[in-house]
């Protein structure tokens, strides 16, 4: 789909909208989290915006979220999470991540159409091996520990 001029203005600020919404979505369910090293992430920001640059990229042992500038300076944003057993305490999370992603860039949420901003062309399933890879190689990234906010079971849930 090509964008005129105008266009991508107008789309790159809804899907930016919707990134930061997910983002802080995302650091809510994380700080429901016990295990402190579970509440270690990674940050990168880029304030140069152009065709081929990270934006921001967001990562811990469970969710993976970026932002990116793609060819003719539209945004896109990539996600993943760690794939885990319906059984295993931490599939609320993830499950409750992956909804909000599709939540806050439905049509039904934003001013105009942003859904296909979400590139699923390669999708991280394994975050504990890229967190633990990055972490151990880290060149751009910042890291920090979310900090605890217990969290009702039904809150976790009601994020997404």
């Amino acid at each position: 789909m090509k964008h005129n001029s105008k266009q991508p203005i107008n789309y790159n600020s809804c899907v930016k909208t919707a990134y930061d919404k997910i983002l802080t979505q995302i650091e809510t369910l994380i700080s429901s989290i016990d295990d402190a090293p579970l509440r270690q992430v990674l940050e990168r920001s880029n304030k140069e915006i152009k065709p081929g640059v990270i934006i921001h990229e967001f990562l811990n042992a469970l969710v993976y979220l970026r932002l990116e500038c793609y060819n003719e300076n539209v945004f896109a944003i990539h996600y993943g999470y760690e794939q885990s057993d319906r059984l295993t305490k931490y599939y609320p999370v993830t499950s409750a991540f992956i909804r909000s992603v599709y939540k806050n860039t439905a049509v039904e949420y934003t001013s105009i159409n942003i859904e296909n901003c979400i590139r699923t062309d390669w999708v991280i399933t394994n975050c504990a091996e890229l967190f633990e890879y990055i972490g151990d190689r880290n060149k751009h990234h910042i890291s920090r520990t979310i900090k605890p906010k217990p969290v009702r079971k039904k809150q976790i849930l009601k994020v997404a």
